[in-house]
């Protein structure tokens, strides 16, 4: 039963994705400059906690992890809430 509970928890995560350009693997500056940018052109407040992988950063007082992944032959980076 605690093992359901733990993948019903993993499921309710808040996570969303930014999409990178780049069709190499990034470093950990473009990933990290891909967060700020989405933060600015959505008006929220950032601040930046660990900048190397996985990408720690606190985005409107809820803490974040930032890690690389691969879809359709380019990047993106999935960001999930850590709580």
């Amino acid at each position: 039963m605690n093992s359901f509970y733990n993948i019903l928890k993993k499921m309710n995560r808040k996570s969303f994705y930014i999409e990178l350009s780049s069709l190499s693997y990034p470093l950990n500056t473009e990933v990290v400059d891909s967060v700020v940018t989405y933060a600015q052109n959505n008006n929220f407040k950032l601040i930046i906690n660990k900048p190397t992988m996985p990408i720690e950063f606190t985005l409107n007082k809820e803490l974040y992890a930032a890690k690389i992944q691969m879809a359709r032959g380019s990047y993106y980076i999935l960001c999930t809430k850590i709580n």
